[in-house]
């Protein structure tokens, strides 16, 4: 009864030094966040399809293109021509 009790004593330290070796492991891949300045011009960040990023800004943004200008040329006015 007594090297039972110790046999399940020493399987669960094993299994838990193994479970906190394989939990560090995983942290351990995980990715540093990348930190960047905005130093006043556009950044360009590529975003793949299929993988979750996350981005976060201090304050509101604007995401996305800003809006062409178009010129749009004023309306004629129809002359009329008389004929006396």
């Amino acid at each position: 009864m007594l090297t039972i009790h110790r046999f399940r004593q020493q399987l669960s330290a094993a299994l838990g030094v193994a479970l906190l070796l394989v939990h560090a492991w995983v942290l351990a891949e995980t990715d540093s966040p990348e930190r960047i300045e905005w130093k006043k011009a556009p950044i360009r960040l590529e975003l793949t399809v299929g993988k979750e990023q996350r981005i976060d800004f201090p304050s509101a943004v604007k995401v996305g293109e800003e809006p062409r200008r178009v010129r749009v040329a004023a309306p004629r006015r129809a002359q009329h021509s008389a004929v006396v």
